[in-house]
């Protein structure tokens, strides 16, 4: 009985890890959509120097944003982090 069961813990953890791996090689080749075009070039940077002026206070947001546009790699574990836990796998 403690094989069988060692066994099926064994295969769904090589079924999560493959899922989550196969997650992060996708998110990391999504493209930029909407706003994060503007946060990743130049103009998140200009945001950022001004103190996010005229902007609605969310700064710790705004600086997550920042960072996520900036480092594709965090960018695509967060984001298949996300899937990951939202789809309940």
């Amino acid at each position: 009985m403690k094989n069988r069961l060692r066994y099926w813990l064994r295969k769904d953890r090589t079924w999560y890890l493959m899922t989550f791996v196969l997650l992060a090689v996708l998110c990391y080749l999504f493209p930029y959509t909407g706003d994060d075009w503007s946060w990743g070039s130049s103009v998140g940077i200009d945001r950022i120097n001004a103190g996010f002026v005229d902007y609605g206070g969310r700064y710790f947001g705004y600086i997550i944003v920042l960072v996520l546009t900036r480092l594709c790699v965090l960018k695509a574990l967060v984001m298949a982090g996300t899937f990951f836990g939202i789809g309940g796998i």
